[in-house]
């Protein structure tokens, strides 16, 4: 892995299980680009598939299911607090990406909502 001197900039992507359209359009290359994700499937190995395929360094924060069905919940919070991003990419999706975009609204964080092509 390279170091880069710029300043990272952190985007936290989250997202429904089905996404797979409009990836290259969020790249940026004023900043050094981390993705974070969720490491899960759908928008998050999309993001991860991504990252790799362009050597951008990614943040995943897989949820620890084995603490019950709340994981998803404290893994969304846990991201959103230890990897400060500057600006977060919500791809359509469910309960999960929900929680994240009104964790977004709530914080303040920048959010940037993909609207679904079907709706």
């Amino acid at each position: 892995m390279f170091q880069s001197k710029k300043p990272e900039y952190r985007v936290l992507v989250c997202g429904g299980r089905d996404y797979g359209k409009r990836w290259d359009e969020c790249h940026s290359k004023e900043s050094e680009l981390v993705i974070v994700h969720g490491a899960a499937t759908g928008a998050d190995s999309l993001a991860s598939a991504w990252a790799k395929s362009k050597h951008i360094r990614e943040m995943p924060f897989p949820a620890d299911w084995s603490g019950g069905r709340s994981a998803g919940i404290e893994r969304n919070i846990e991201m959103l607090e230890e990897s400060e991003p500057q600006l977060i990419i919500a791809f359509p999706g469910g309960n999960g990406t929900a929680h994240m975009v009104s964790l977004a609204r709530k914080t303040k964080t920048p959010l940037l909502v993909i609207e679904d092509e079907n709706s």
